[in-house]
């Protein structure tokens, strides 16, 4: 039988995860896959998706107790998978224990998976658990030490963007400026010109904004940000721009209605000029 990783695989994509799960089962079965964790963490991450988190930790509880009872095979560095795949099961059981609100085991699995590999996803998990545990000089360093670590220009701009959130929710927004800005010397994000306008737009810099939020647009439209170019276009008084930009939102997405009560309002605007 051959590994079924990419079966599974193209079944996920296809969102076919009960389908996914019974090819696992399956393998479980098989006599050369039955001792193999990548089988169980496989498992628990299709079972996280079905938003199953009890059950997945049962997998990887297994998949940890197989890497223990087999140490030379699976966890001996710079042979087979290397010590990743340990640093995976503990990175998969913390994001179940957040999943289920229990921070301070997820906290604990995160650490080990830490120990093993230094890795920015999981920084960025832990910074998360750190500031919502209210150690924030914590998480300002795990945010700090994810962007060292960030090698790949997409994955720096990620790690930058991260941070200037945290910032952002920490109200200090002109260190969430320098890191949005950061990251766009990266690697240029819609979400990031986005979130730029927004911060332009709150302090009345509309010219501003409003560039921010065309950069992001010509990246990706999103409804998100045709709805801040609209709003901003009001607060000139840009009625047809607004009603324009409303147009394209609710293209997008038909029955969004806050699109839908926005899009009235600048119709009525362009009613009353009409009237005068």
């Amino acid at each position: 039988m051959i590994n079924p990783e990419k079966q599974v695989e193209n079944l996920v994509l296809q969102s076919k995860l009960d389908e996914a799960l019974a090819c696992l089962e399956k393998s479980k079965k098989n006599v050369f896959l039955r001792n193999d964790p990548r089988i169980f963490l496989a498992a628990a991450s299709v079972l996280r998706q079905k938003k199953e988190y009890k059950p997945a930790l049962n997998e990887l509880s297994k998949a940890l107790d197989i890497t223990q009872r087999f140490p030379l095979l699976w966890t001996f560095k710079g042979f087979a998978c290397e010590h990743k795949l340990l640093a995976d099961i503990y990175y998969q059981e913390a994001l179940c224990y957040l999943e289920l609100n229990d921070h301070e085991t997820a906290l604990g699995a995160l650490d080990d998976a830490l120990k093993i590999e230094i890795d920015s996803d999981a920084l960025y998990q832990r910074a998360l658990v750190l500031e919502y545990l209210g150690n924030l000089q914590g998480a300002e360093s795990d945010l700090k030490m994810a962007i060292e670590k960030s090698i790949e220009p997409a994955k720096k701009e990620l790690a930058l963007h991260n941070r200037a959130d945290y910032f952002i929710r920490q109200k200090q927004k002109d260190l969430a400026i320098i890191d949005y800005k950061a990251g766009l010397a990266q690697f240029e994000c819609a979400q990031a010109y986005c979130e730029l306008g927004r911060l332009a737009l709150q302090d009345s810099l509309y010219d501003q904004a409003i560039e921010y939020f065309s950069k992001s647009i010509n990246k990706e439209e999103t409804v998100n940000a045709l709805r801040l170019r609209a709003l901003t276009h009001t607060k000139i008084e840009e009625w047809k721009e607004a009603e324009t930009d409303l147009d394209k939102a609710l293209k997008l997405e038909p029955e969004n209605a806050l699109a839908k009560e926005e899009r009235q309002n600048v119709h009525k605007m362009l009613e009353l000029q009409k009237a005068k």
